[in-house]
């Protein structure tokens, strides 16, 4: 029988975590699922622990598929990986670190179904593992494509089911770097999509767990400049789609906003000292009249652009400027 849903997972690294995120996938109400596991060649145990726990649940063995990279490819290559693989009506994501709550599936499913969306999104809770931080509801407004354009931040996959045939009967730009892969891939499944739906669910369906040892959370130089070089191949990648479908000029502006984002990688660094100036300011270089200009850019963020145009943003810290 067909998949109703295909739950993409890659693994890389999260062996003390992926007992609790297998568990809560394989005891889903949604009997009728698919699981595509990427192995990203995880260099600790997490594999292992993941067998030791598919066998407490014989009845999922079936609807496991595990794909193994020859090399470690990252979160991006993998999911692409996945999607390809995937046979469901439908595709989630859901990251190895996270959990998902009992019902969140079938919920999402039918709710798709009963109103013919296209794409379902629902809310997900923050949480440092024990305790609640946040509950976030991703409510996009009247026009979808252009938020999900102009606000990466609401771009999550892990809450969002995708009818497969977004992705299967439509040219997809995959992205290939790890940061901001998510927005890439958004923008072009709402691009593609009819209809979107929210589900109507009081209670957050996902967990996503704020990892301390995650790659976007790691505070070291080369990290700061490696997720700022991820960032700008795949926002590179969303607008050379966007122009090859005919719709850059219609979200000119929604596009600087998002290239601006990608200049925030570097601002951690920028606060100590102008030794990465020259990639500031020459990263999308459009950006540097679009500041001074954009209607709806808060005064402080001008202000922050001038200083560090000038080669003297770090004096903004002993103004205690708020800048986000």
């Amino acid at each position: 029988m067909k998949a109703k849903i295909s739950v993409i997972i890659p693994v890389y690294g999260v062996e003390q975590y992926i007992e609790r995120c297998i568990r809560s996938l394989f005891e889903q109400t949604l009997d009728n699922l698919e699981y595509i596991i990427v192995n990203d060649c995880t260099p600790d145990d997490s594999m292992s622990v993941l067998k030791r726990v598919l066998e407490d649940y014989p009845h999922r063995k079936e609807q496991v598929k595990i794909i193994c990279q020859p090399y470690n490819m990252g979160t991006a290559k993998a999911r692409e990986m996945g999607i390809k693989a995937a046979n469901g009506d439908y595709i989630i994501h859901c990251d190895s670190d996270d959990w998902v709550e009992k019902d969140a599936y079938s919920l999402m499913y039918h709710c798709a179904i009963e109103h013919g969306y296209d794409i379902v999104i629902s809310k997900y809770r923050e949480t440092d593992g024990k305790n609640e931080l946040n509950v976030v509801d991703q409510q996009l407004g009247q026009f979808p494509l252009r938020t999900v354009i102009k606000k990466p931040v609401l771009c999550s996959l892990c809450n969002k089911l995708v009818k497969r045939s977004i992705f299967t009967n439509n040219v997809i730009y995959y992205p290939v770097c790890h940061m901001m892969e998510d927005n890439a891939l958004c923008v072009q499944m709402f691009y593609y999509a009819k209809k979107v739906g929210y589900l109507e669910h009081n209670q957050p369906l996902y967990n996503y767990y704020i990892n301390p040892n995650s790659i976007c959370h790691t505070d070291s130089e080369q990290s700061h400049l490696k997720r700022w070089a991820d960032a700008t191949k795949n926002v590179q990648t969303v607008c050379q789609f966007a122009k090859d479908m005919g719709f850059y000029k219609t979200y000119a502006n929604e596009f600087l906003s998002l290239k601006a984002n990608t200049r925030g990688f570097l601002m951690p660094l920028m606060r100590h000292n102008n030794k990465h100036y020259k990639k500031w300011i020459n990263t999308f270089p459009e950006l540097n009249w679009y500041y001074l200009f954009a209607k709806d850019t808060p005064l402080t963020l001008k202000l922050v652009f001038v200083l560090t145009e000038m080669g003297v943003y770090p004096a903004i810290t002993k103004l205690k400027i708020k800048t986000v």
